[in-house]
C-alpha cells in the first residue's frame, strides 16, 4: 500500500524517482525499493516525502479517507467525461495546488 501511494504521488506530479530520491537524500535504488514495498522508509524519510508533496503522513500511508474519497470520485468522473474534460479537471486541480503553495509566501 505504501509503495503504491508513493508511486501515485510521484506520477501525479510527473516526477522521476531520481527527483524524489535527490530531495530526500536517498539513492534512486533505495527510493525504488520504497515504491516496490521491498523496503520501508524510516519516519524522518516519510516526513521529508510528506513535506515534499505537501500532504499528511496519513495520505502517504493510506489512512486518509478524504483523499481516498477524492480519488474514488475522480475515477468515477473520468468514466463519464471526455478526455478533454478530464484534462480540464486536472488543469484546474493543478491551478488550485499552485494557489495553495503560493499562499505560503504571502
Amino acid at each position: 500500500m505504501l509503495g503504491e501511494n508513493l508511486k501515485r504521488l510521484r506520477e501525479e506530479r510527473q516526477l522521476t524517482q531520481k527527483d524524489i530520491a535527490s530531495h530526500i537524500h536517498k539513492s534512486v535504488q533505495a527510493y525504488s525499493q520504497y515504491e516496490l514495498d521491498k523496503r520501508e522508509p524510516d519516519l524522518d524519510t516519510l516526513i521529508k516525502i510528506a513535506d515534499f508533496y505537501q500532504v499528511s503522513l496519513d495520505d502517504i500511508v493510506g489512512r486518509s479517507t478524504k483523499r481516498a474519497a477524492a480519488y474514488f470520485y475522480f475515477d468515477d468522473l473520468k468514466q463519464n467525461l471526455s478526455r478533454e474534460g478530464v484534462e480540464k479537471i486536472k488543469d484546474y486541480i493543478e491551478m488550485i495546488r499552485l494557489v495553495e503553495r503560493s499562499k505560503k509566501f504571502l
